[in-house]
């Protein structure tokens, strides 16, 4: 009997550690299973897309000669004002003269042979081009003409300069005009004492709309439309008339112009 109950005994013990055995191996075999599952379950795939973005037109300008400078200069003595101009050589674009009432520097035309801008569109469109005044160095809160030319801020030069406390002369219009011009070089010749932009060494002639003298006492203003792109056509330069009364107070100034393009629309 004993030995019957050992027996027994030895086949119950055989029996849970099959039974164990067979329990670990389904669990590991489910395990597995489940990670074929997951893995056929399409959870950590991944697609990519692409986007073309394309932008035909580009509005673009340069400024050439961005920083010219005019020799110091008065009125003759006895004259209201000095008026002059500025641009180039009295042959090419925008003409060297003066009324004969300024002195020094103001009165020298090879002195003011460089003072002028030259605009180029390097876009790929063609541009409506403003011009506006955003501000005058050496005149505390200018931003007009009567500030860069007699130190006084005014909103206009109409009737003289006048901020309250100070005056120029009422019977002198006080302002700054700016002239713009279709440019035409001579072949193989460097725009404007070695200015240099991309059609150096064409003949140029800008067919952009000019639209005439404009008085930057009131700004912005539009100087030119339909301003072309392509070779030949892509470059316009722009100079100055200056009108100054006697009575301007003395002291260097510098003026900042800001040039605008927009897309000239058809």
């Amino acid at each position: 009997m004993v030995d019957n109950n050992k027996t027994i005994v030895a086949l119950l013990a055989v029996a849970l550690v099959v039974s164990v055995a067979g329990t670990m191996y389904s669990v590991s075999e489910l395990g597995q299973v489940s990670m074929v599952f997951r893995s056929l379950s399409g959870l950590t795939t991944s697609e990519r897309g692409n986007v073309t973005l394309e932008v035909s037109k580009v509005i673009s300008i340069l400024v050439h000669n961005d920083n010219p400078v005019l020799p110091a200069g008065s009125v003759l003595e006895g004259a209201t004002s000095c008026i002059f101009k500025t641009g180039s050589a009295a042959t090419e674009a925008v003409s060297n003269t003066d009324n004969g009432n300024c002195l020094g520097g103001f009165a020298n035309a090879t002195a003011r042979q460089n003072v002028f801008h030259l605009i180029e569109n390097n876009g790929n469109a063609e541009a409506n081009v403003t011009v506006k005044i955003i501000g005058v160095d050496g005149v505390s809160g200018g931003n007009s003409s009567c500030a860069f030319l007699t130190g006084i801020e005014d909103s206009n030069g109409v009737g003289g300069c006048n901020d309250g406390t100070q005056a120029t002369l009422a019977s002198v219009d006080v302002y700054l005009q700016i002239m713009s011009v279709s440019v035409n070089i001579p072949t193989q010749r460097a725009h404007f004492d070695n200015i240099v932009t991309q059609d150096d060494v064409n003949d140029n002639s800008t067919s952009a709309n000019i639209i005439g003298d404009r008085n930057l006492s009131t700004s912005p203003q539009q100087i030119f439309a339909n301003f072309k792109f392509a070779a030949y056509e892509d470059e316009v330069v722009t100079g100055f008339k200056y009108v100054i009364p006697s009575d301007a107070l003395p002291g260097q100034r510098k003026i900042k112009l800001l040039y605008e393009a927009s897309e000239a629309q058809a």
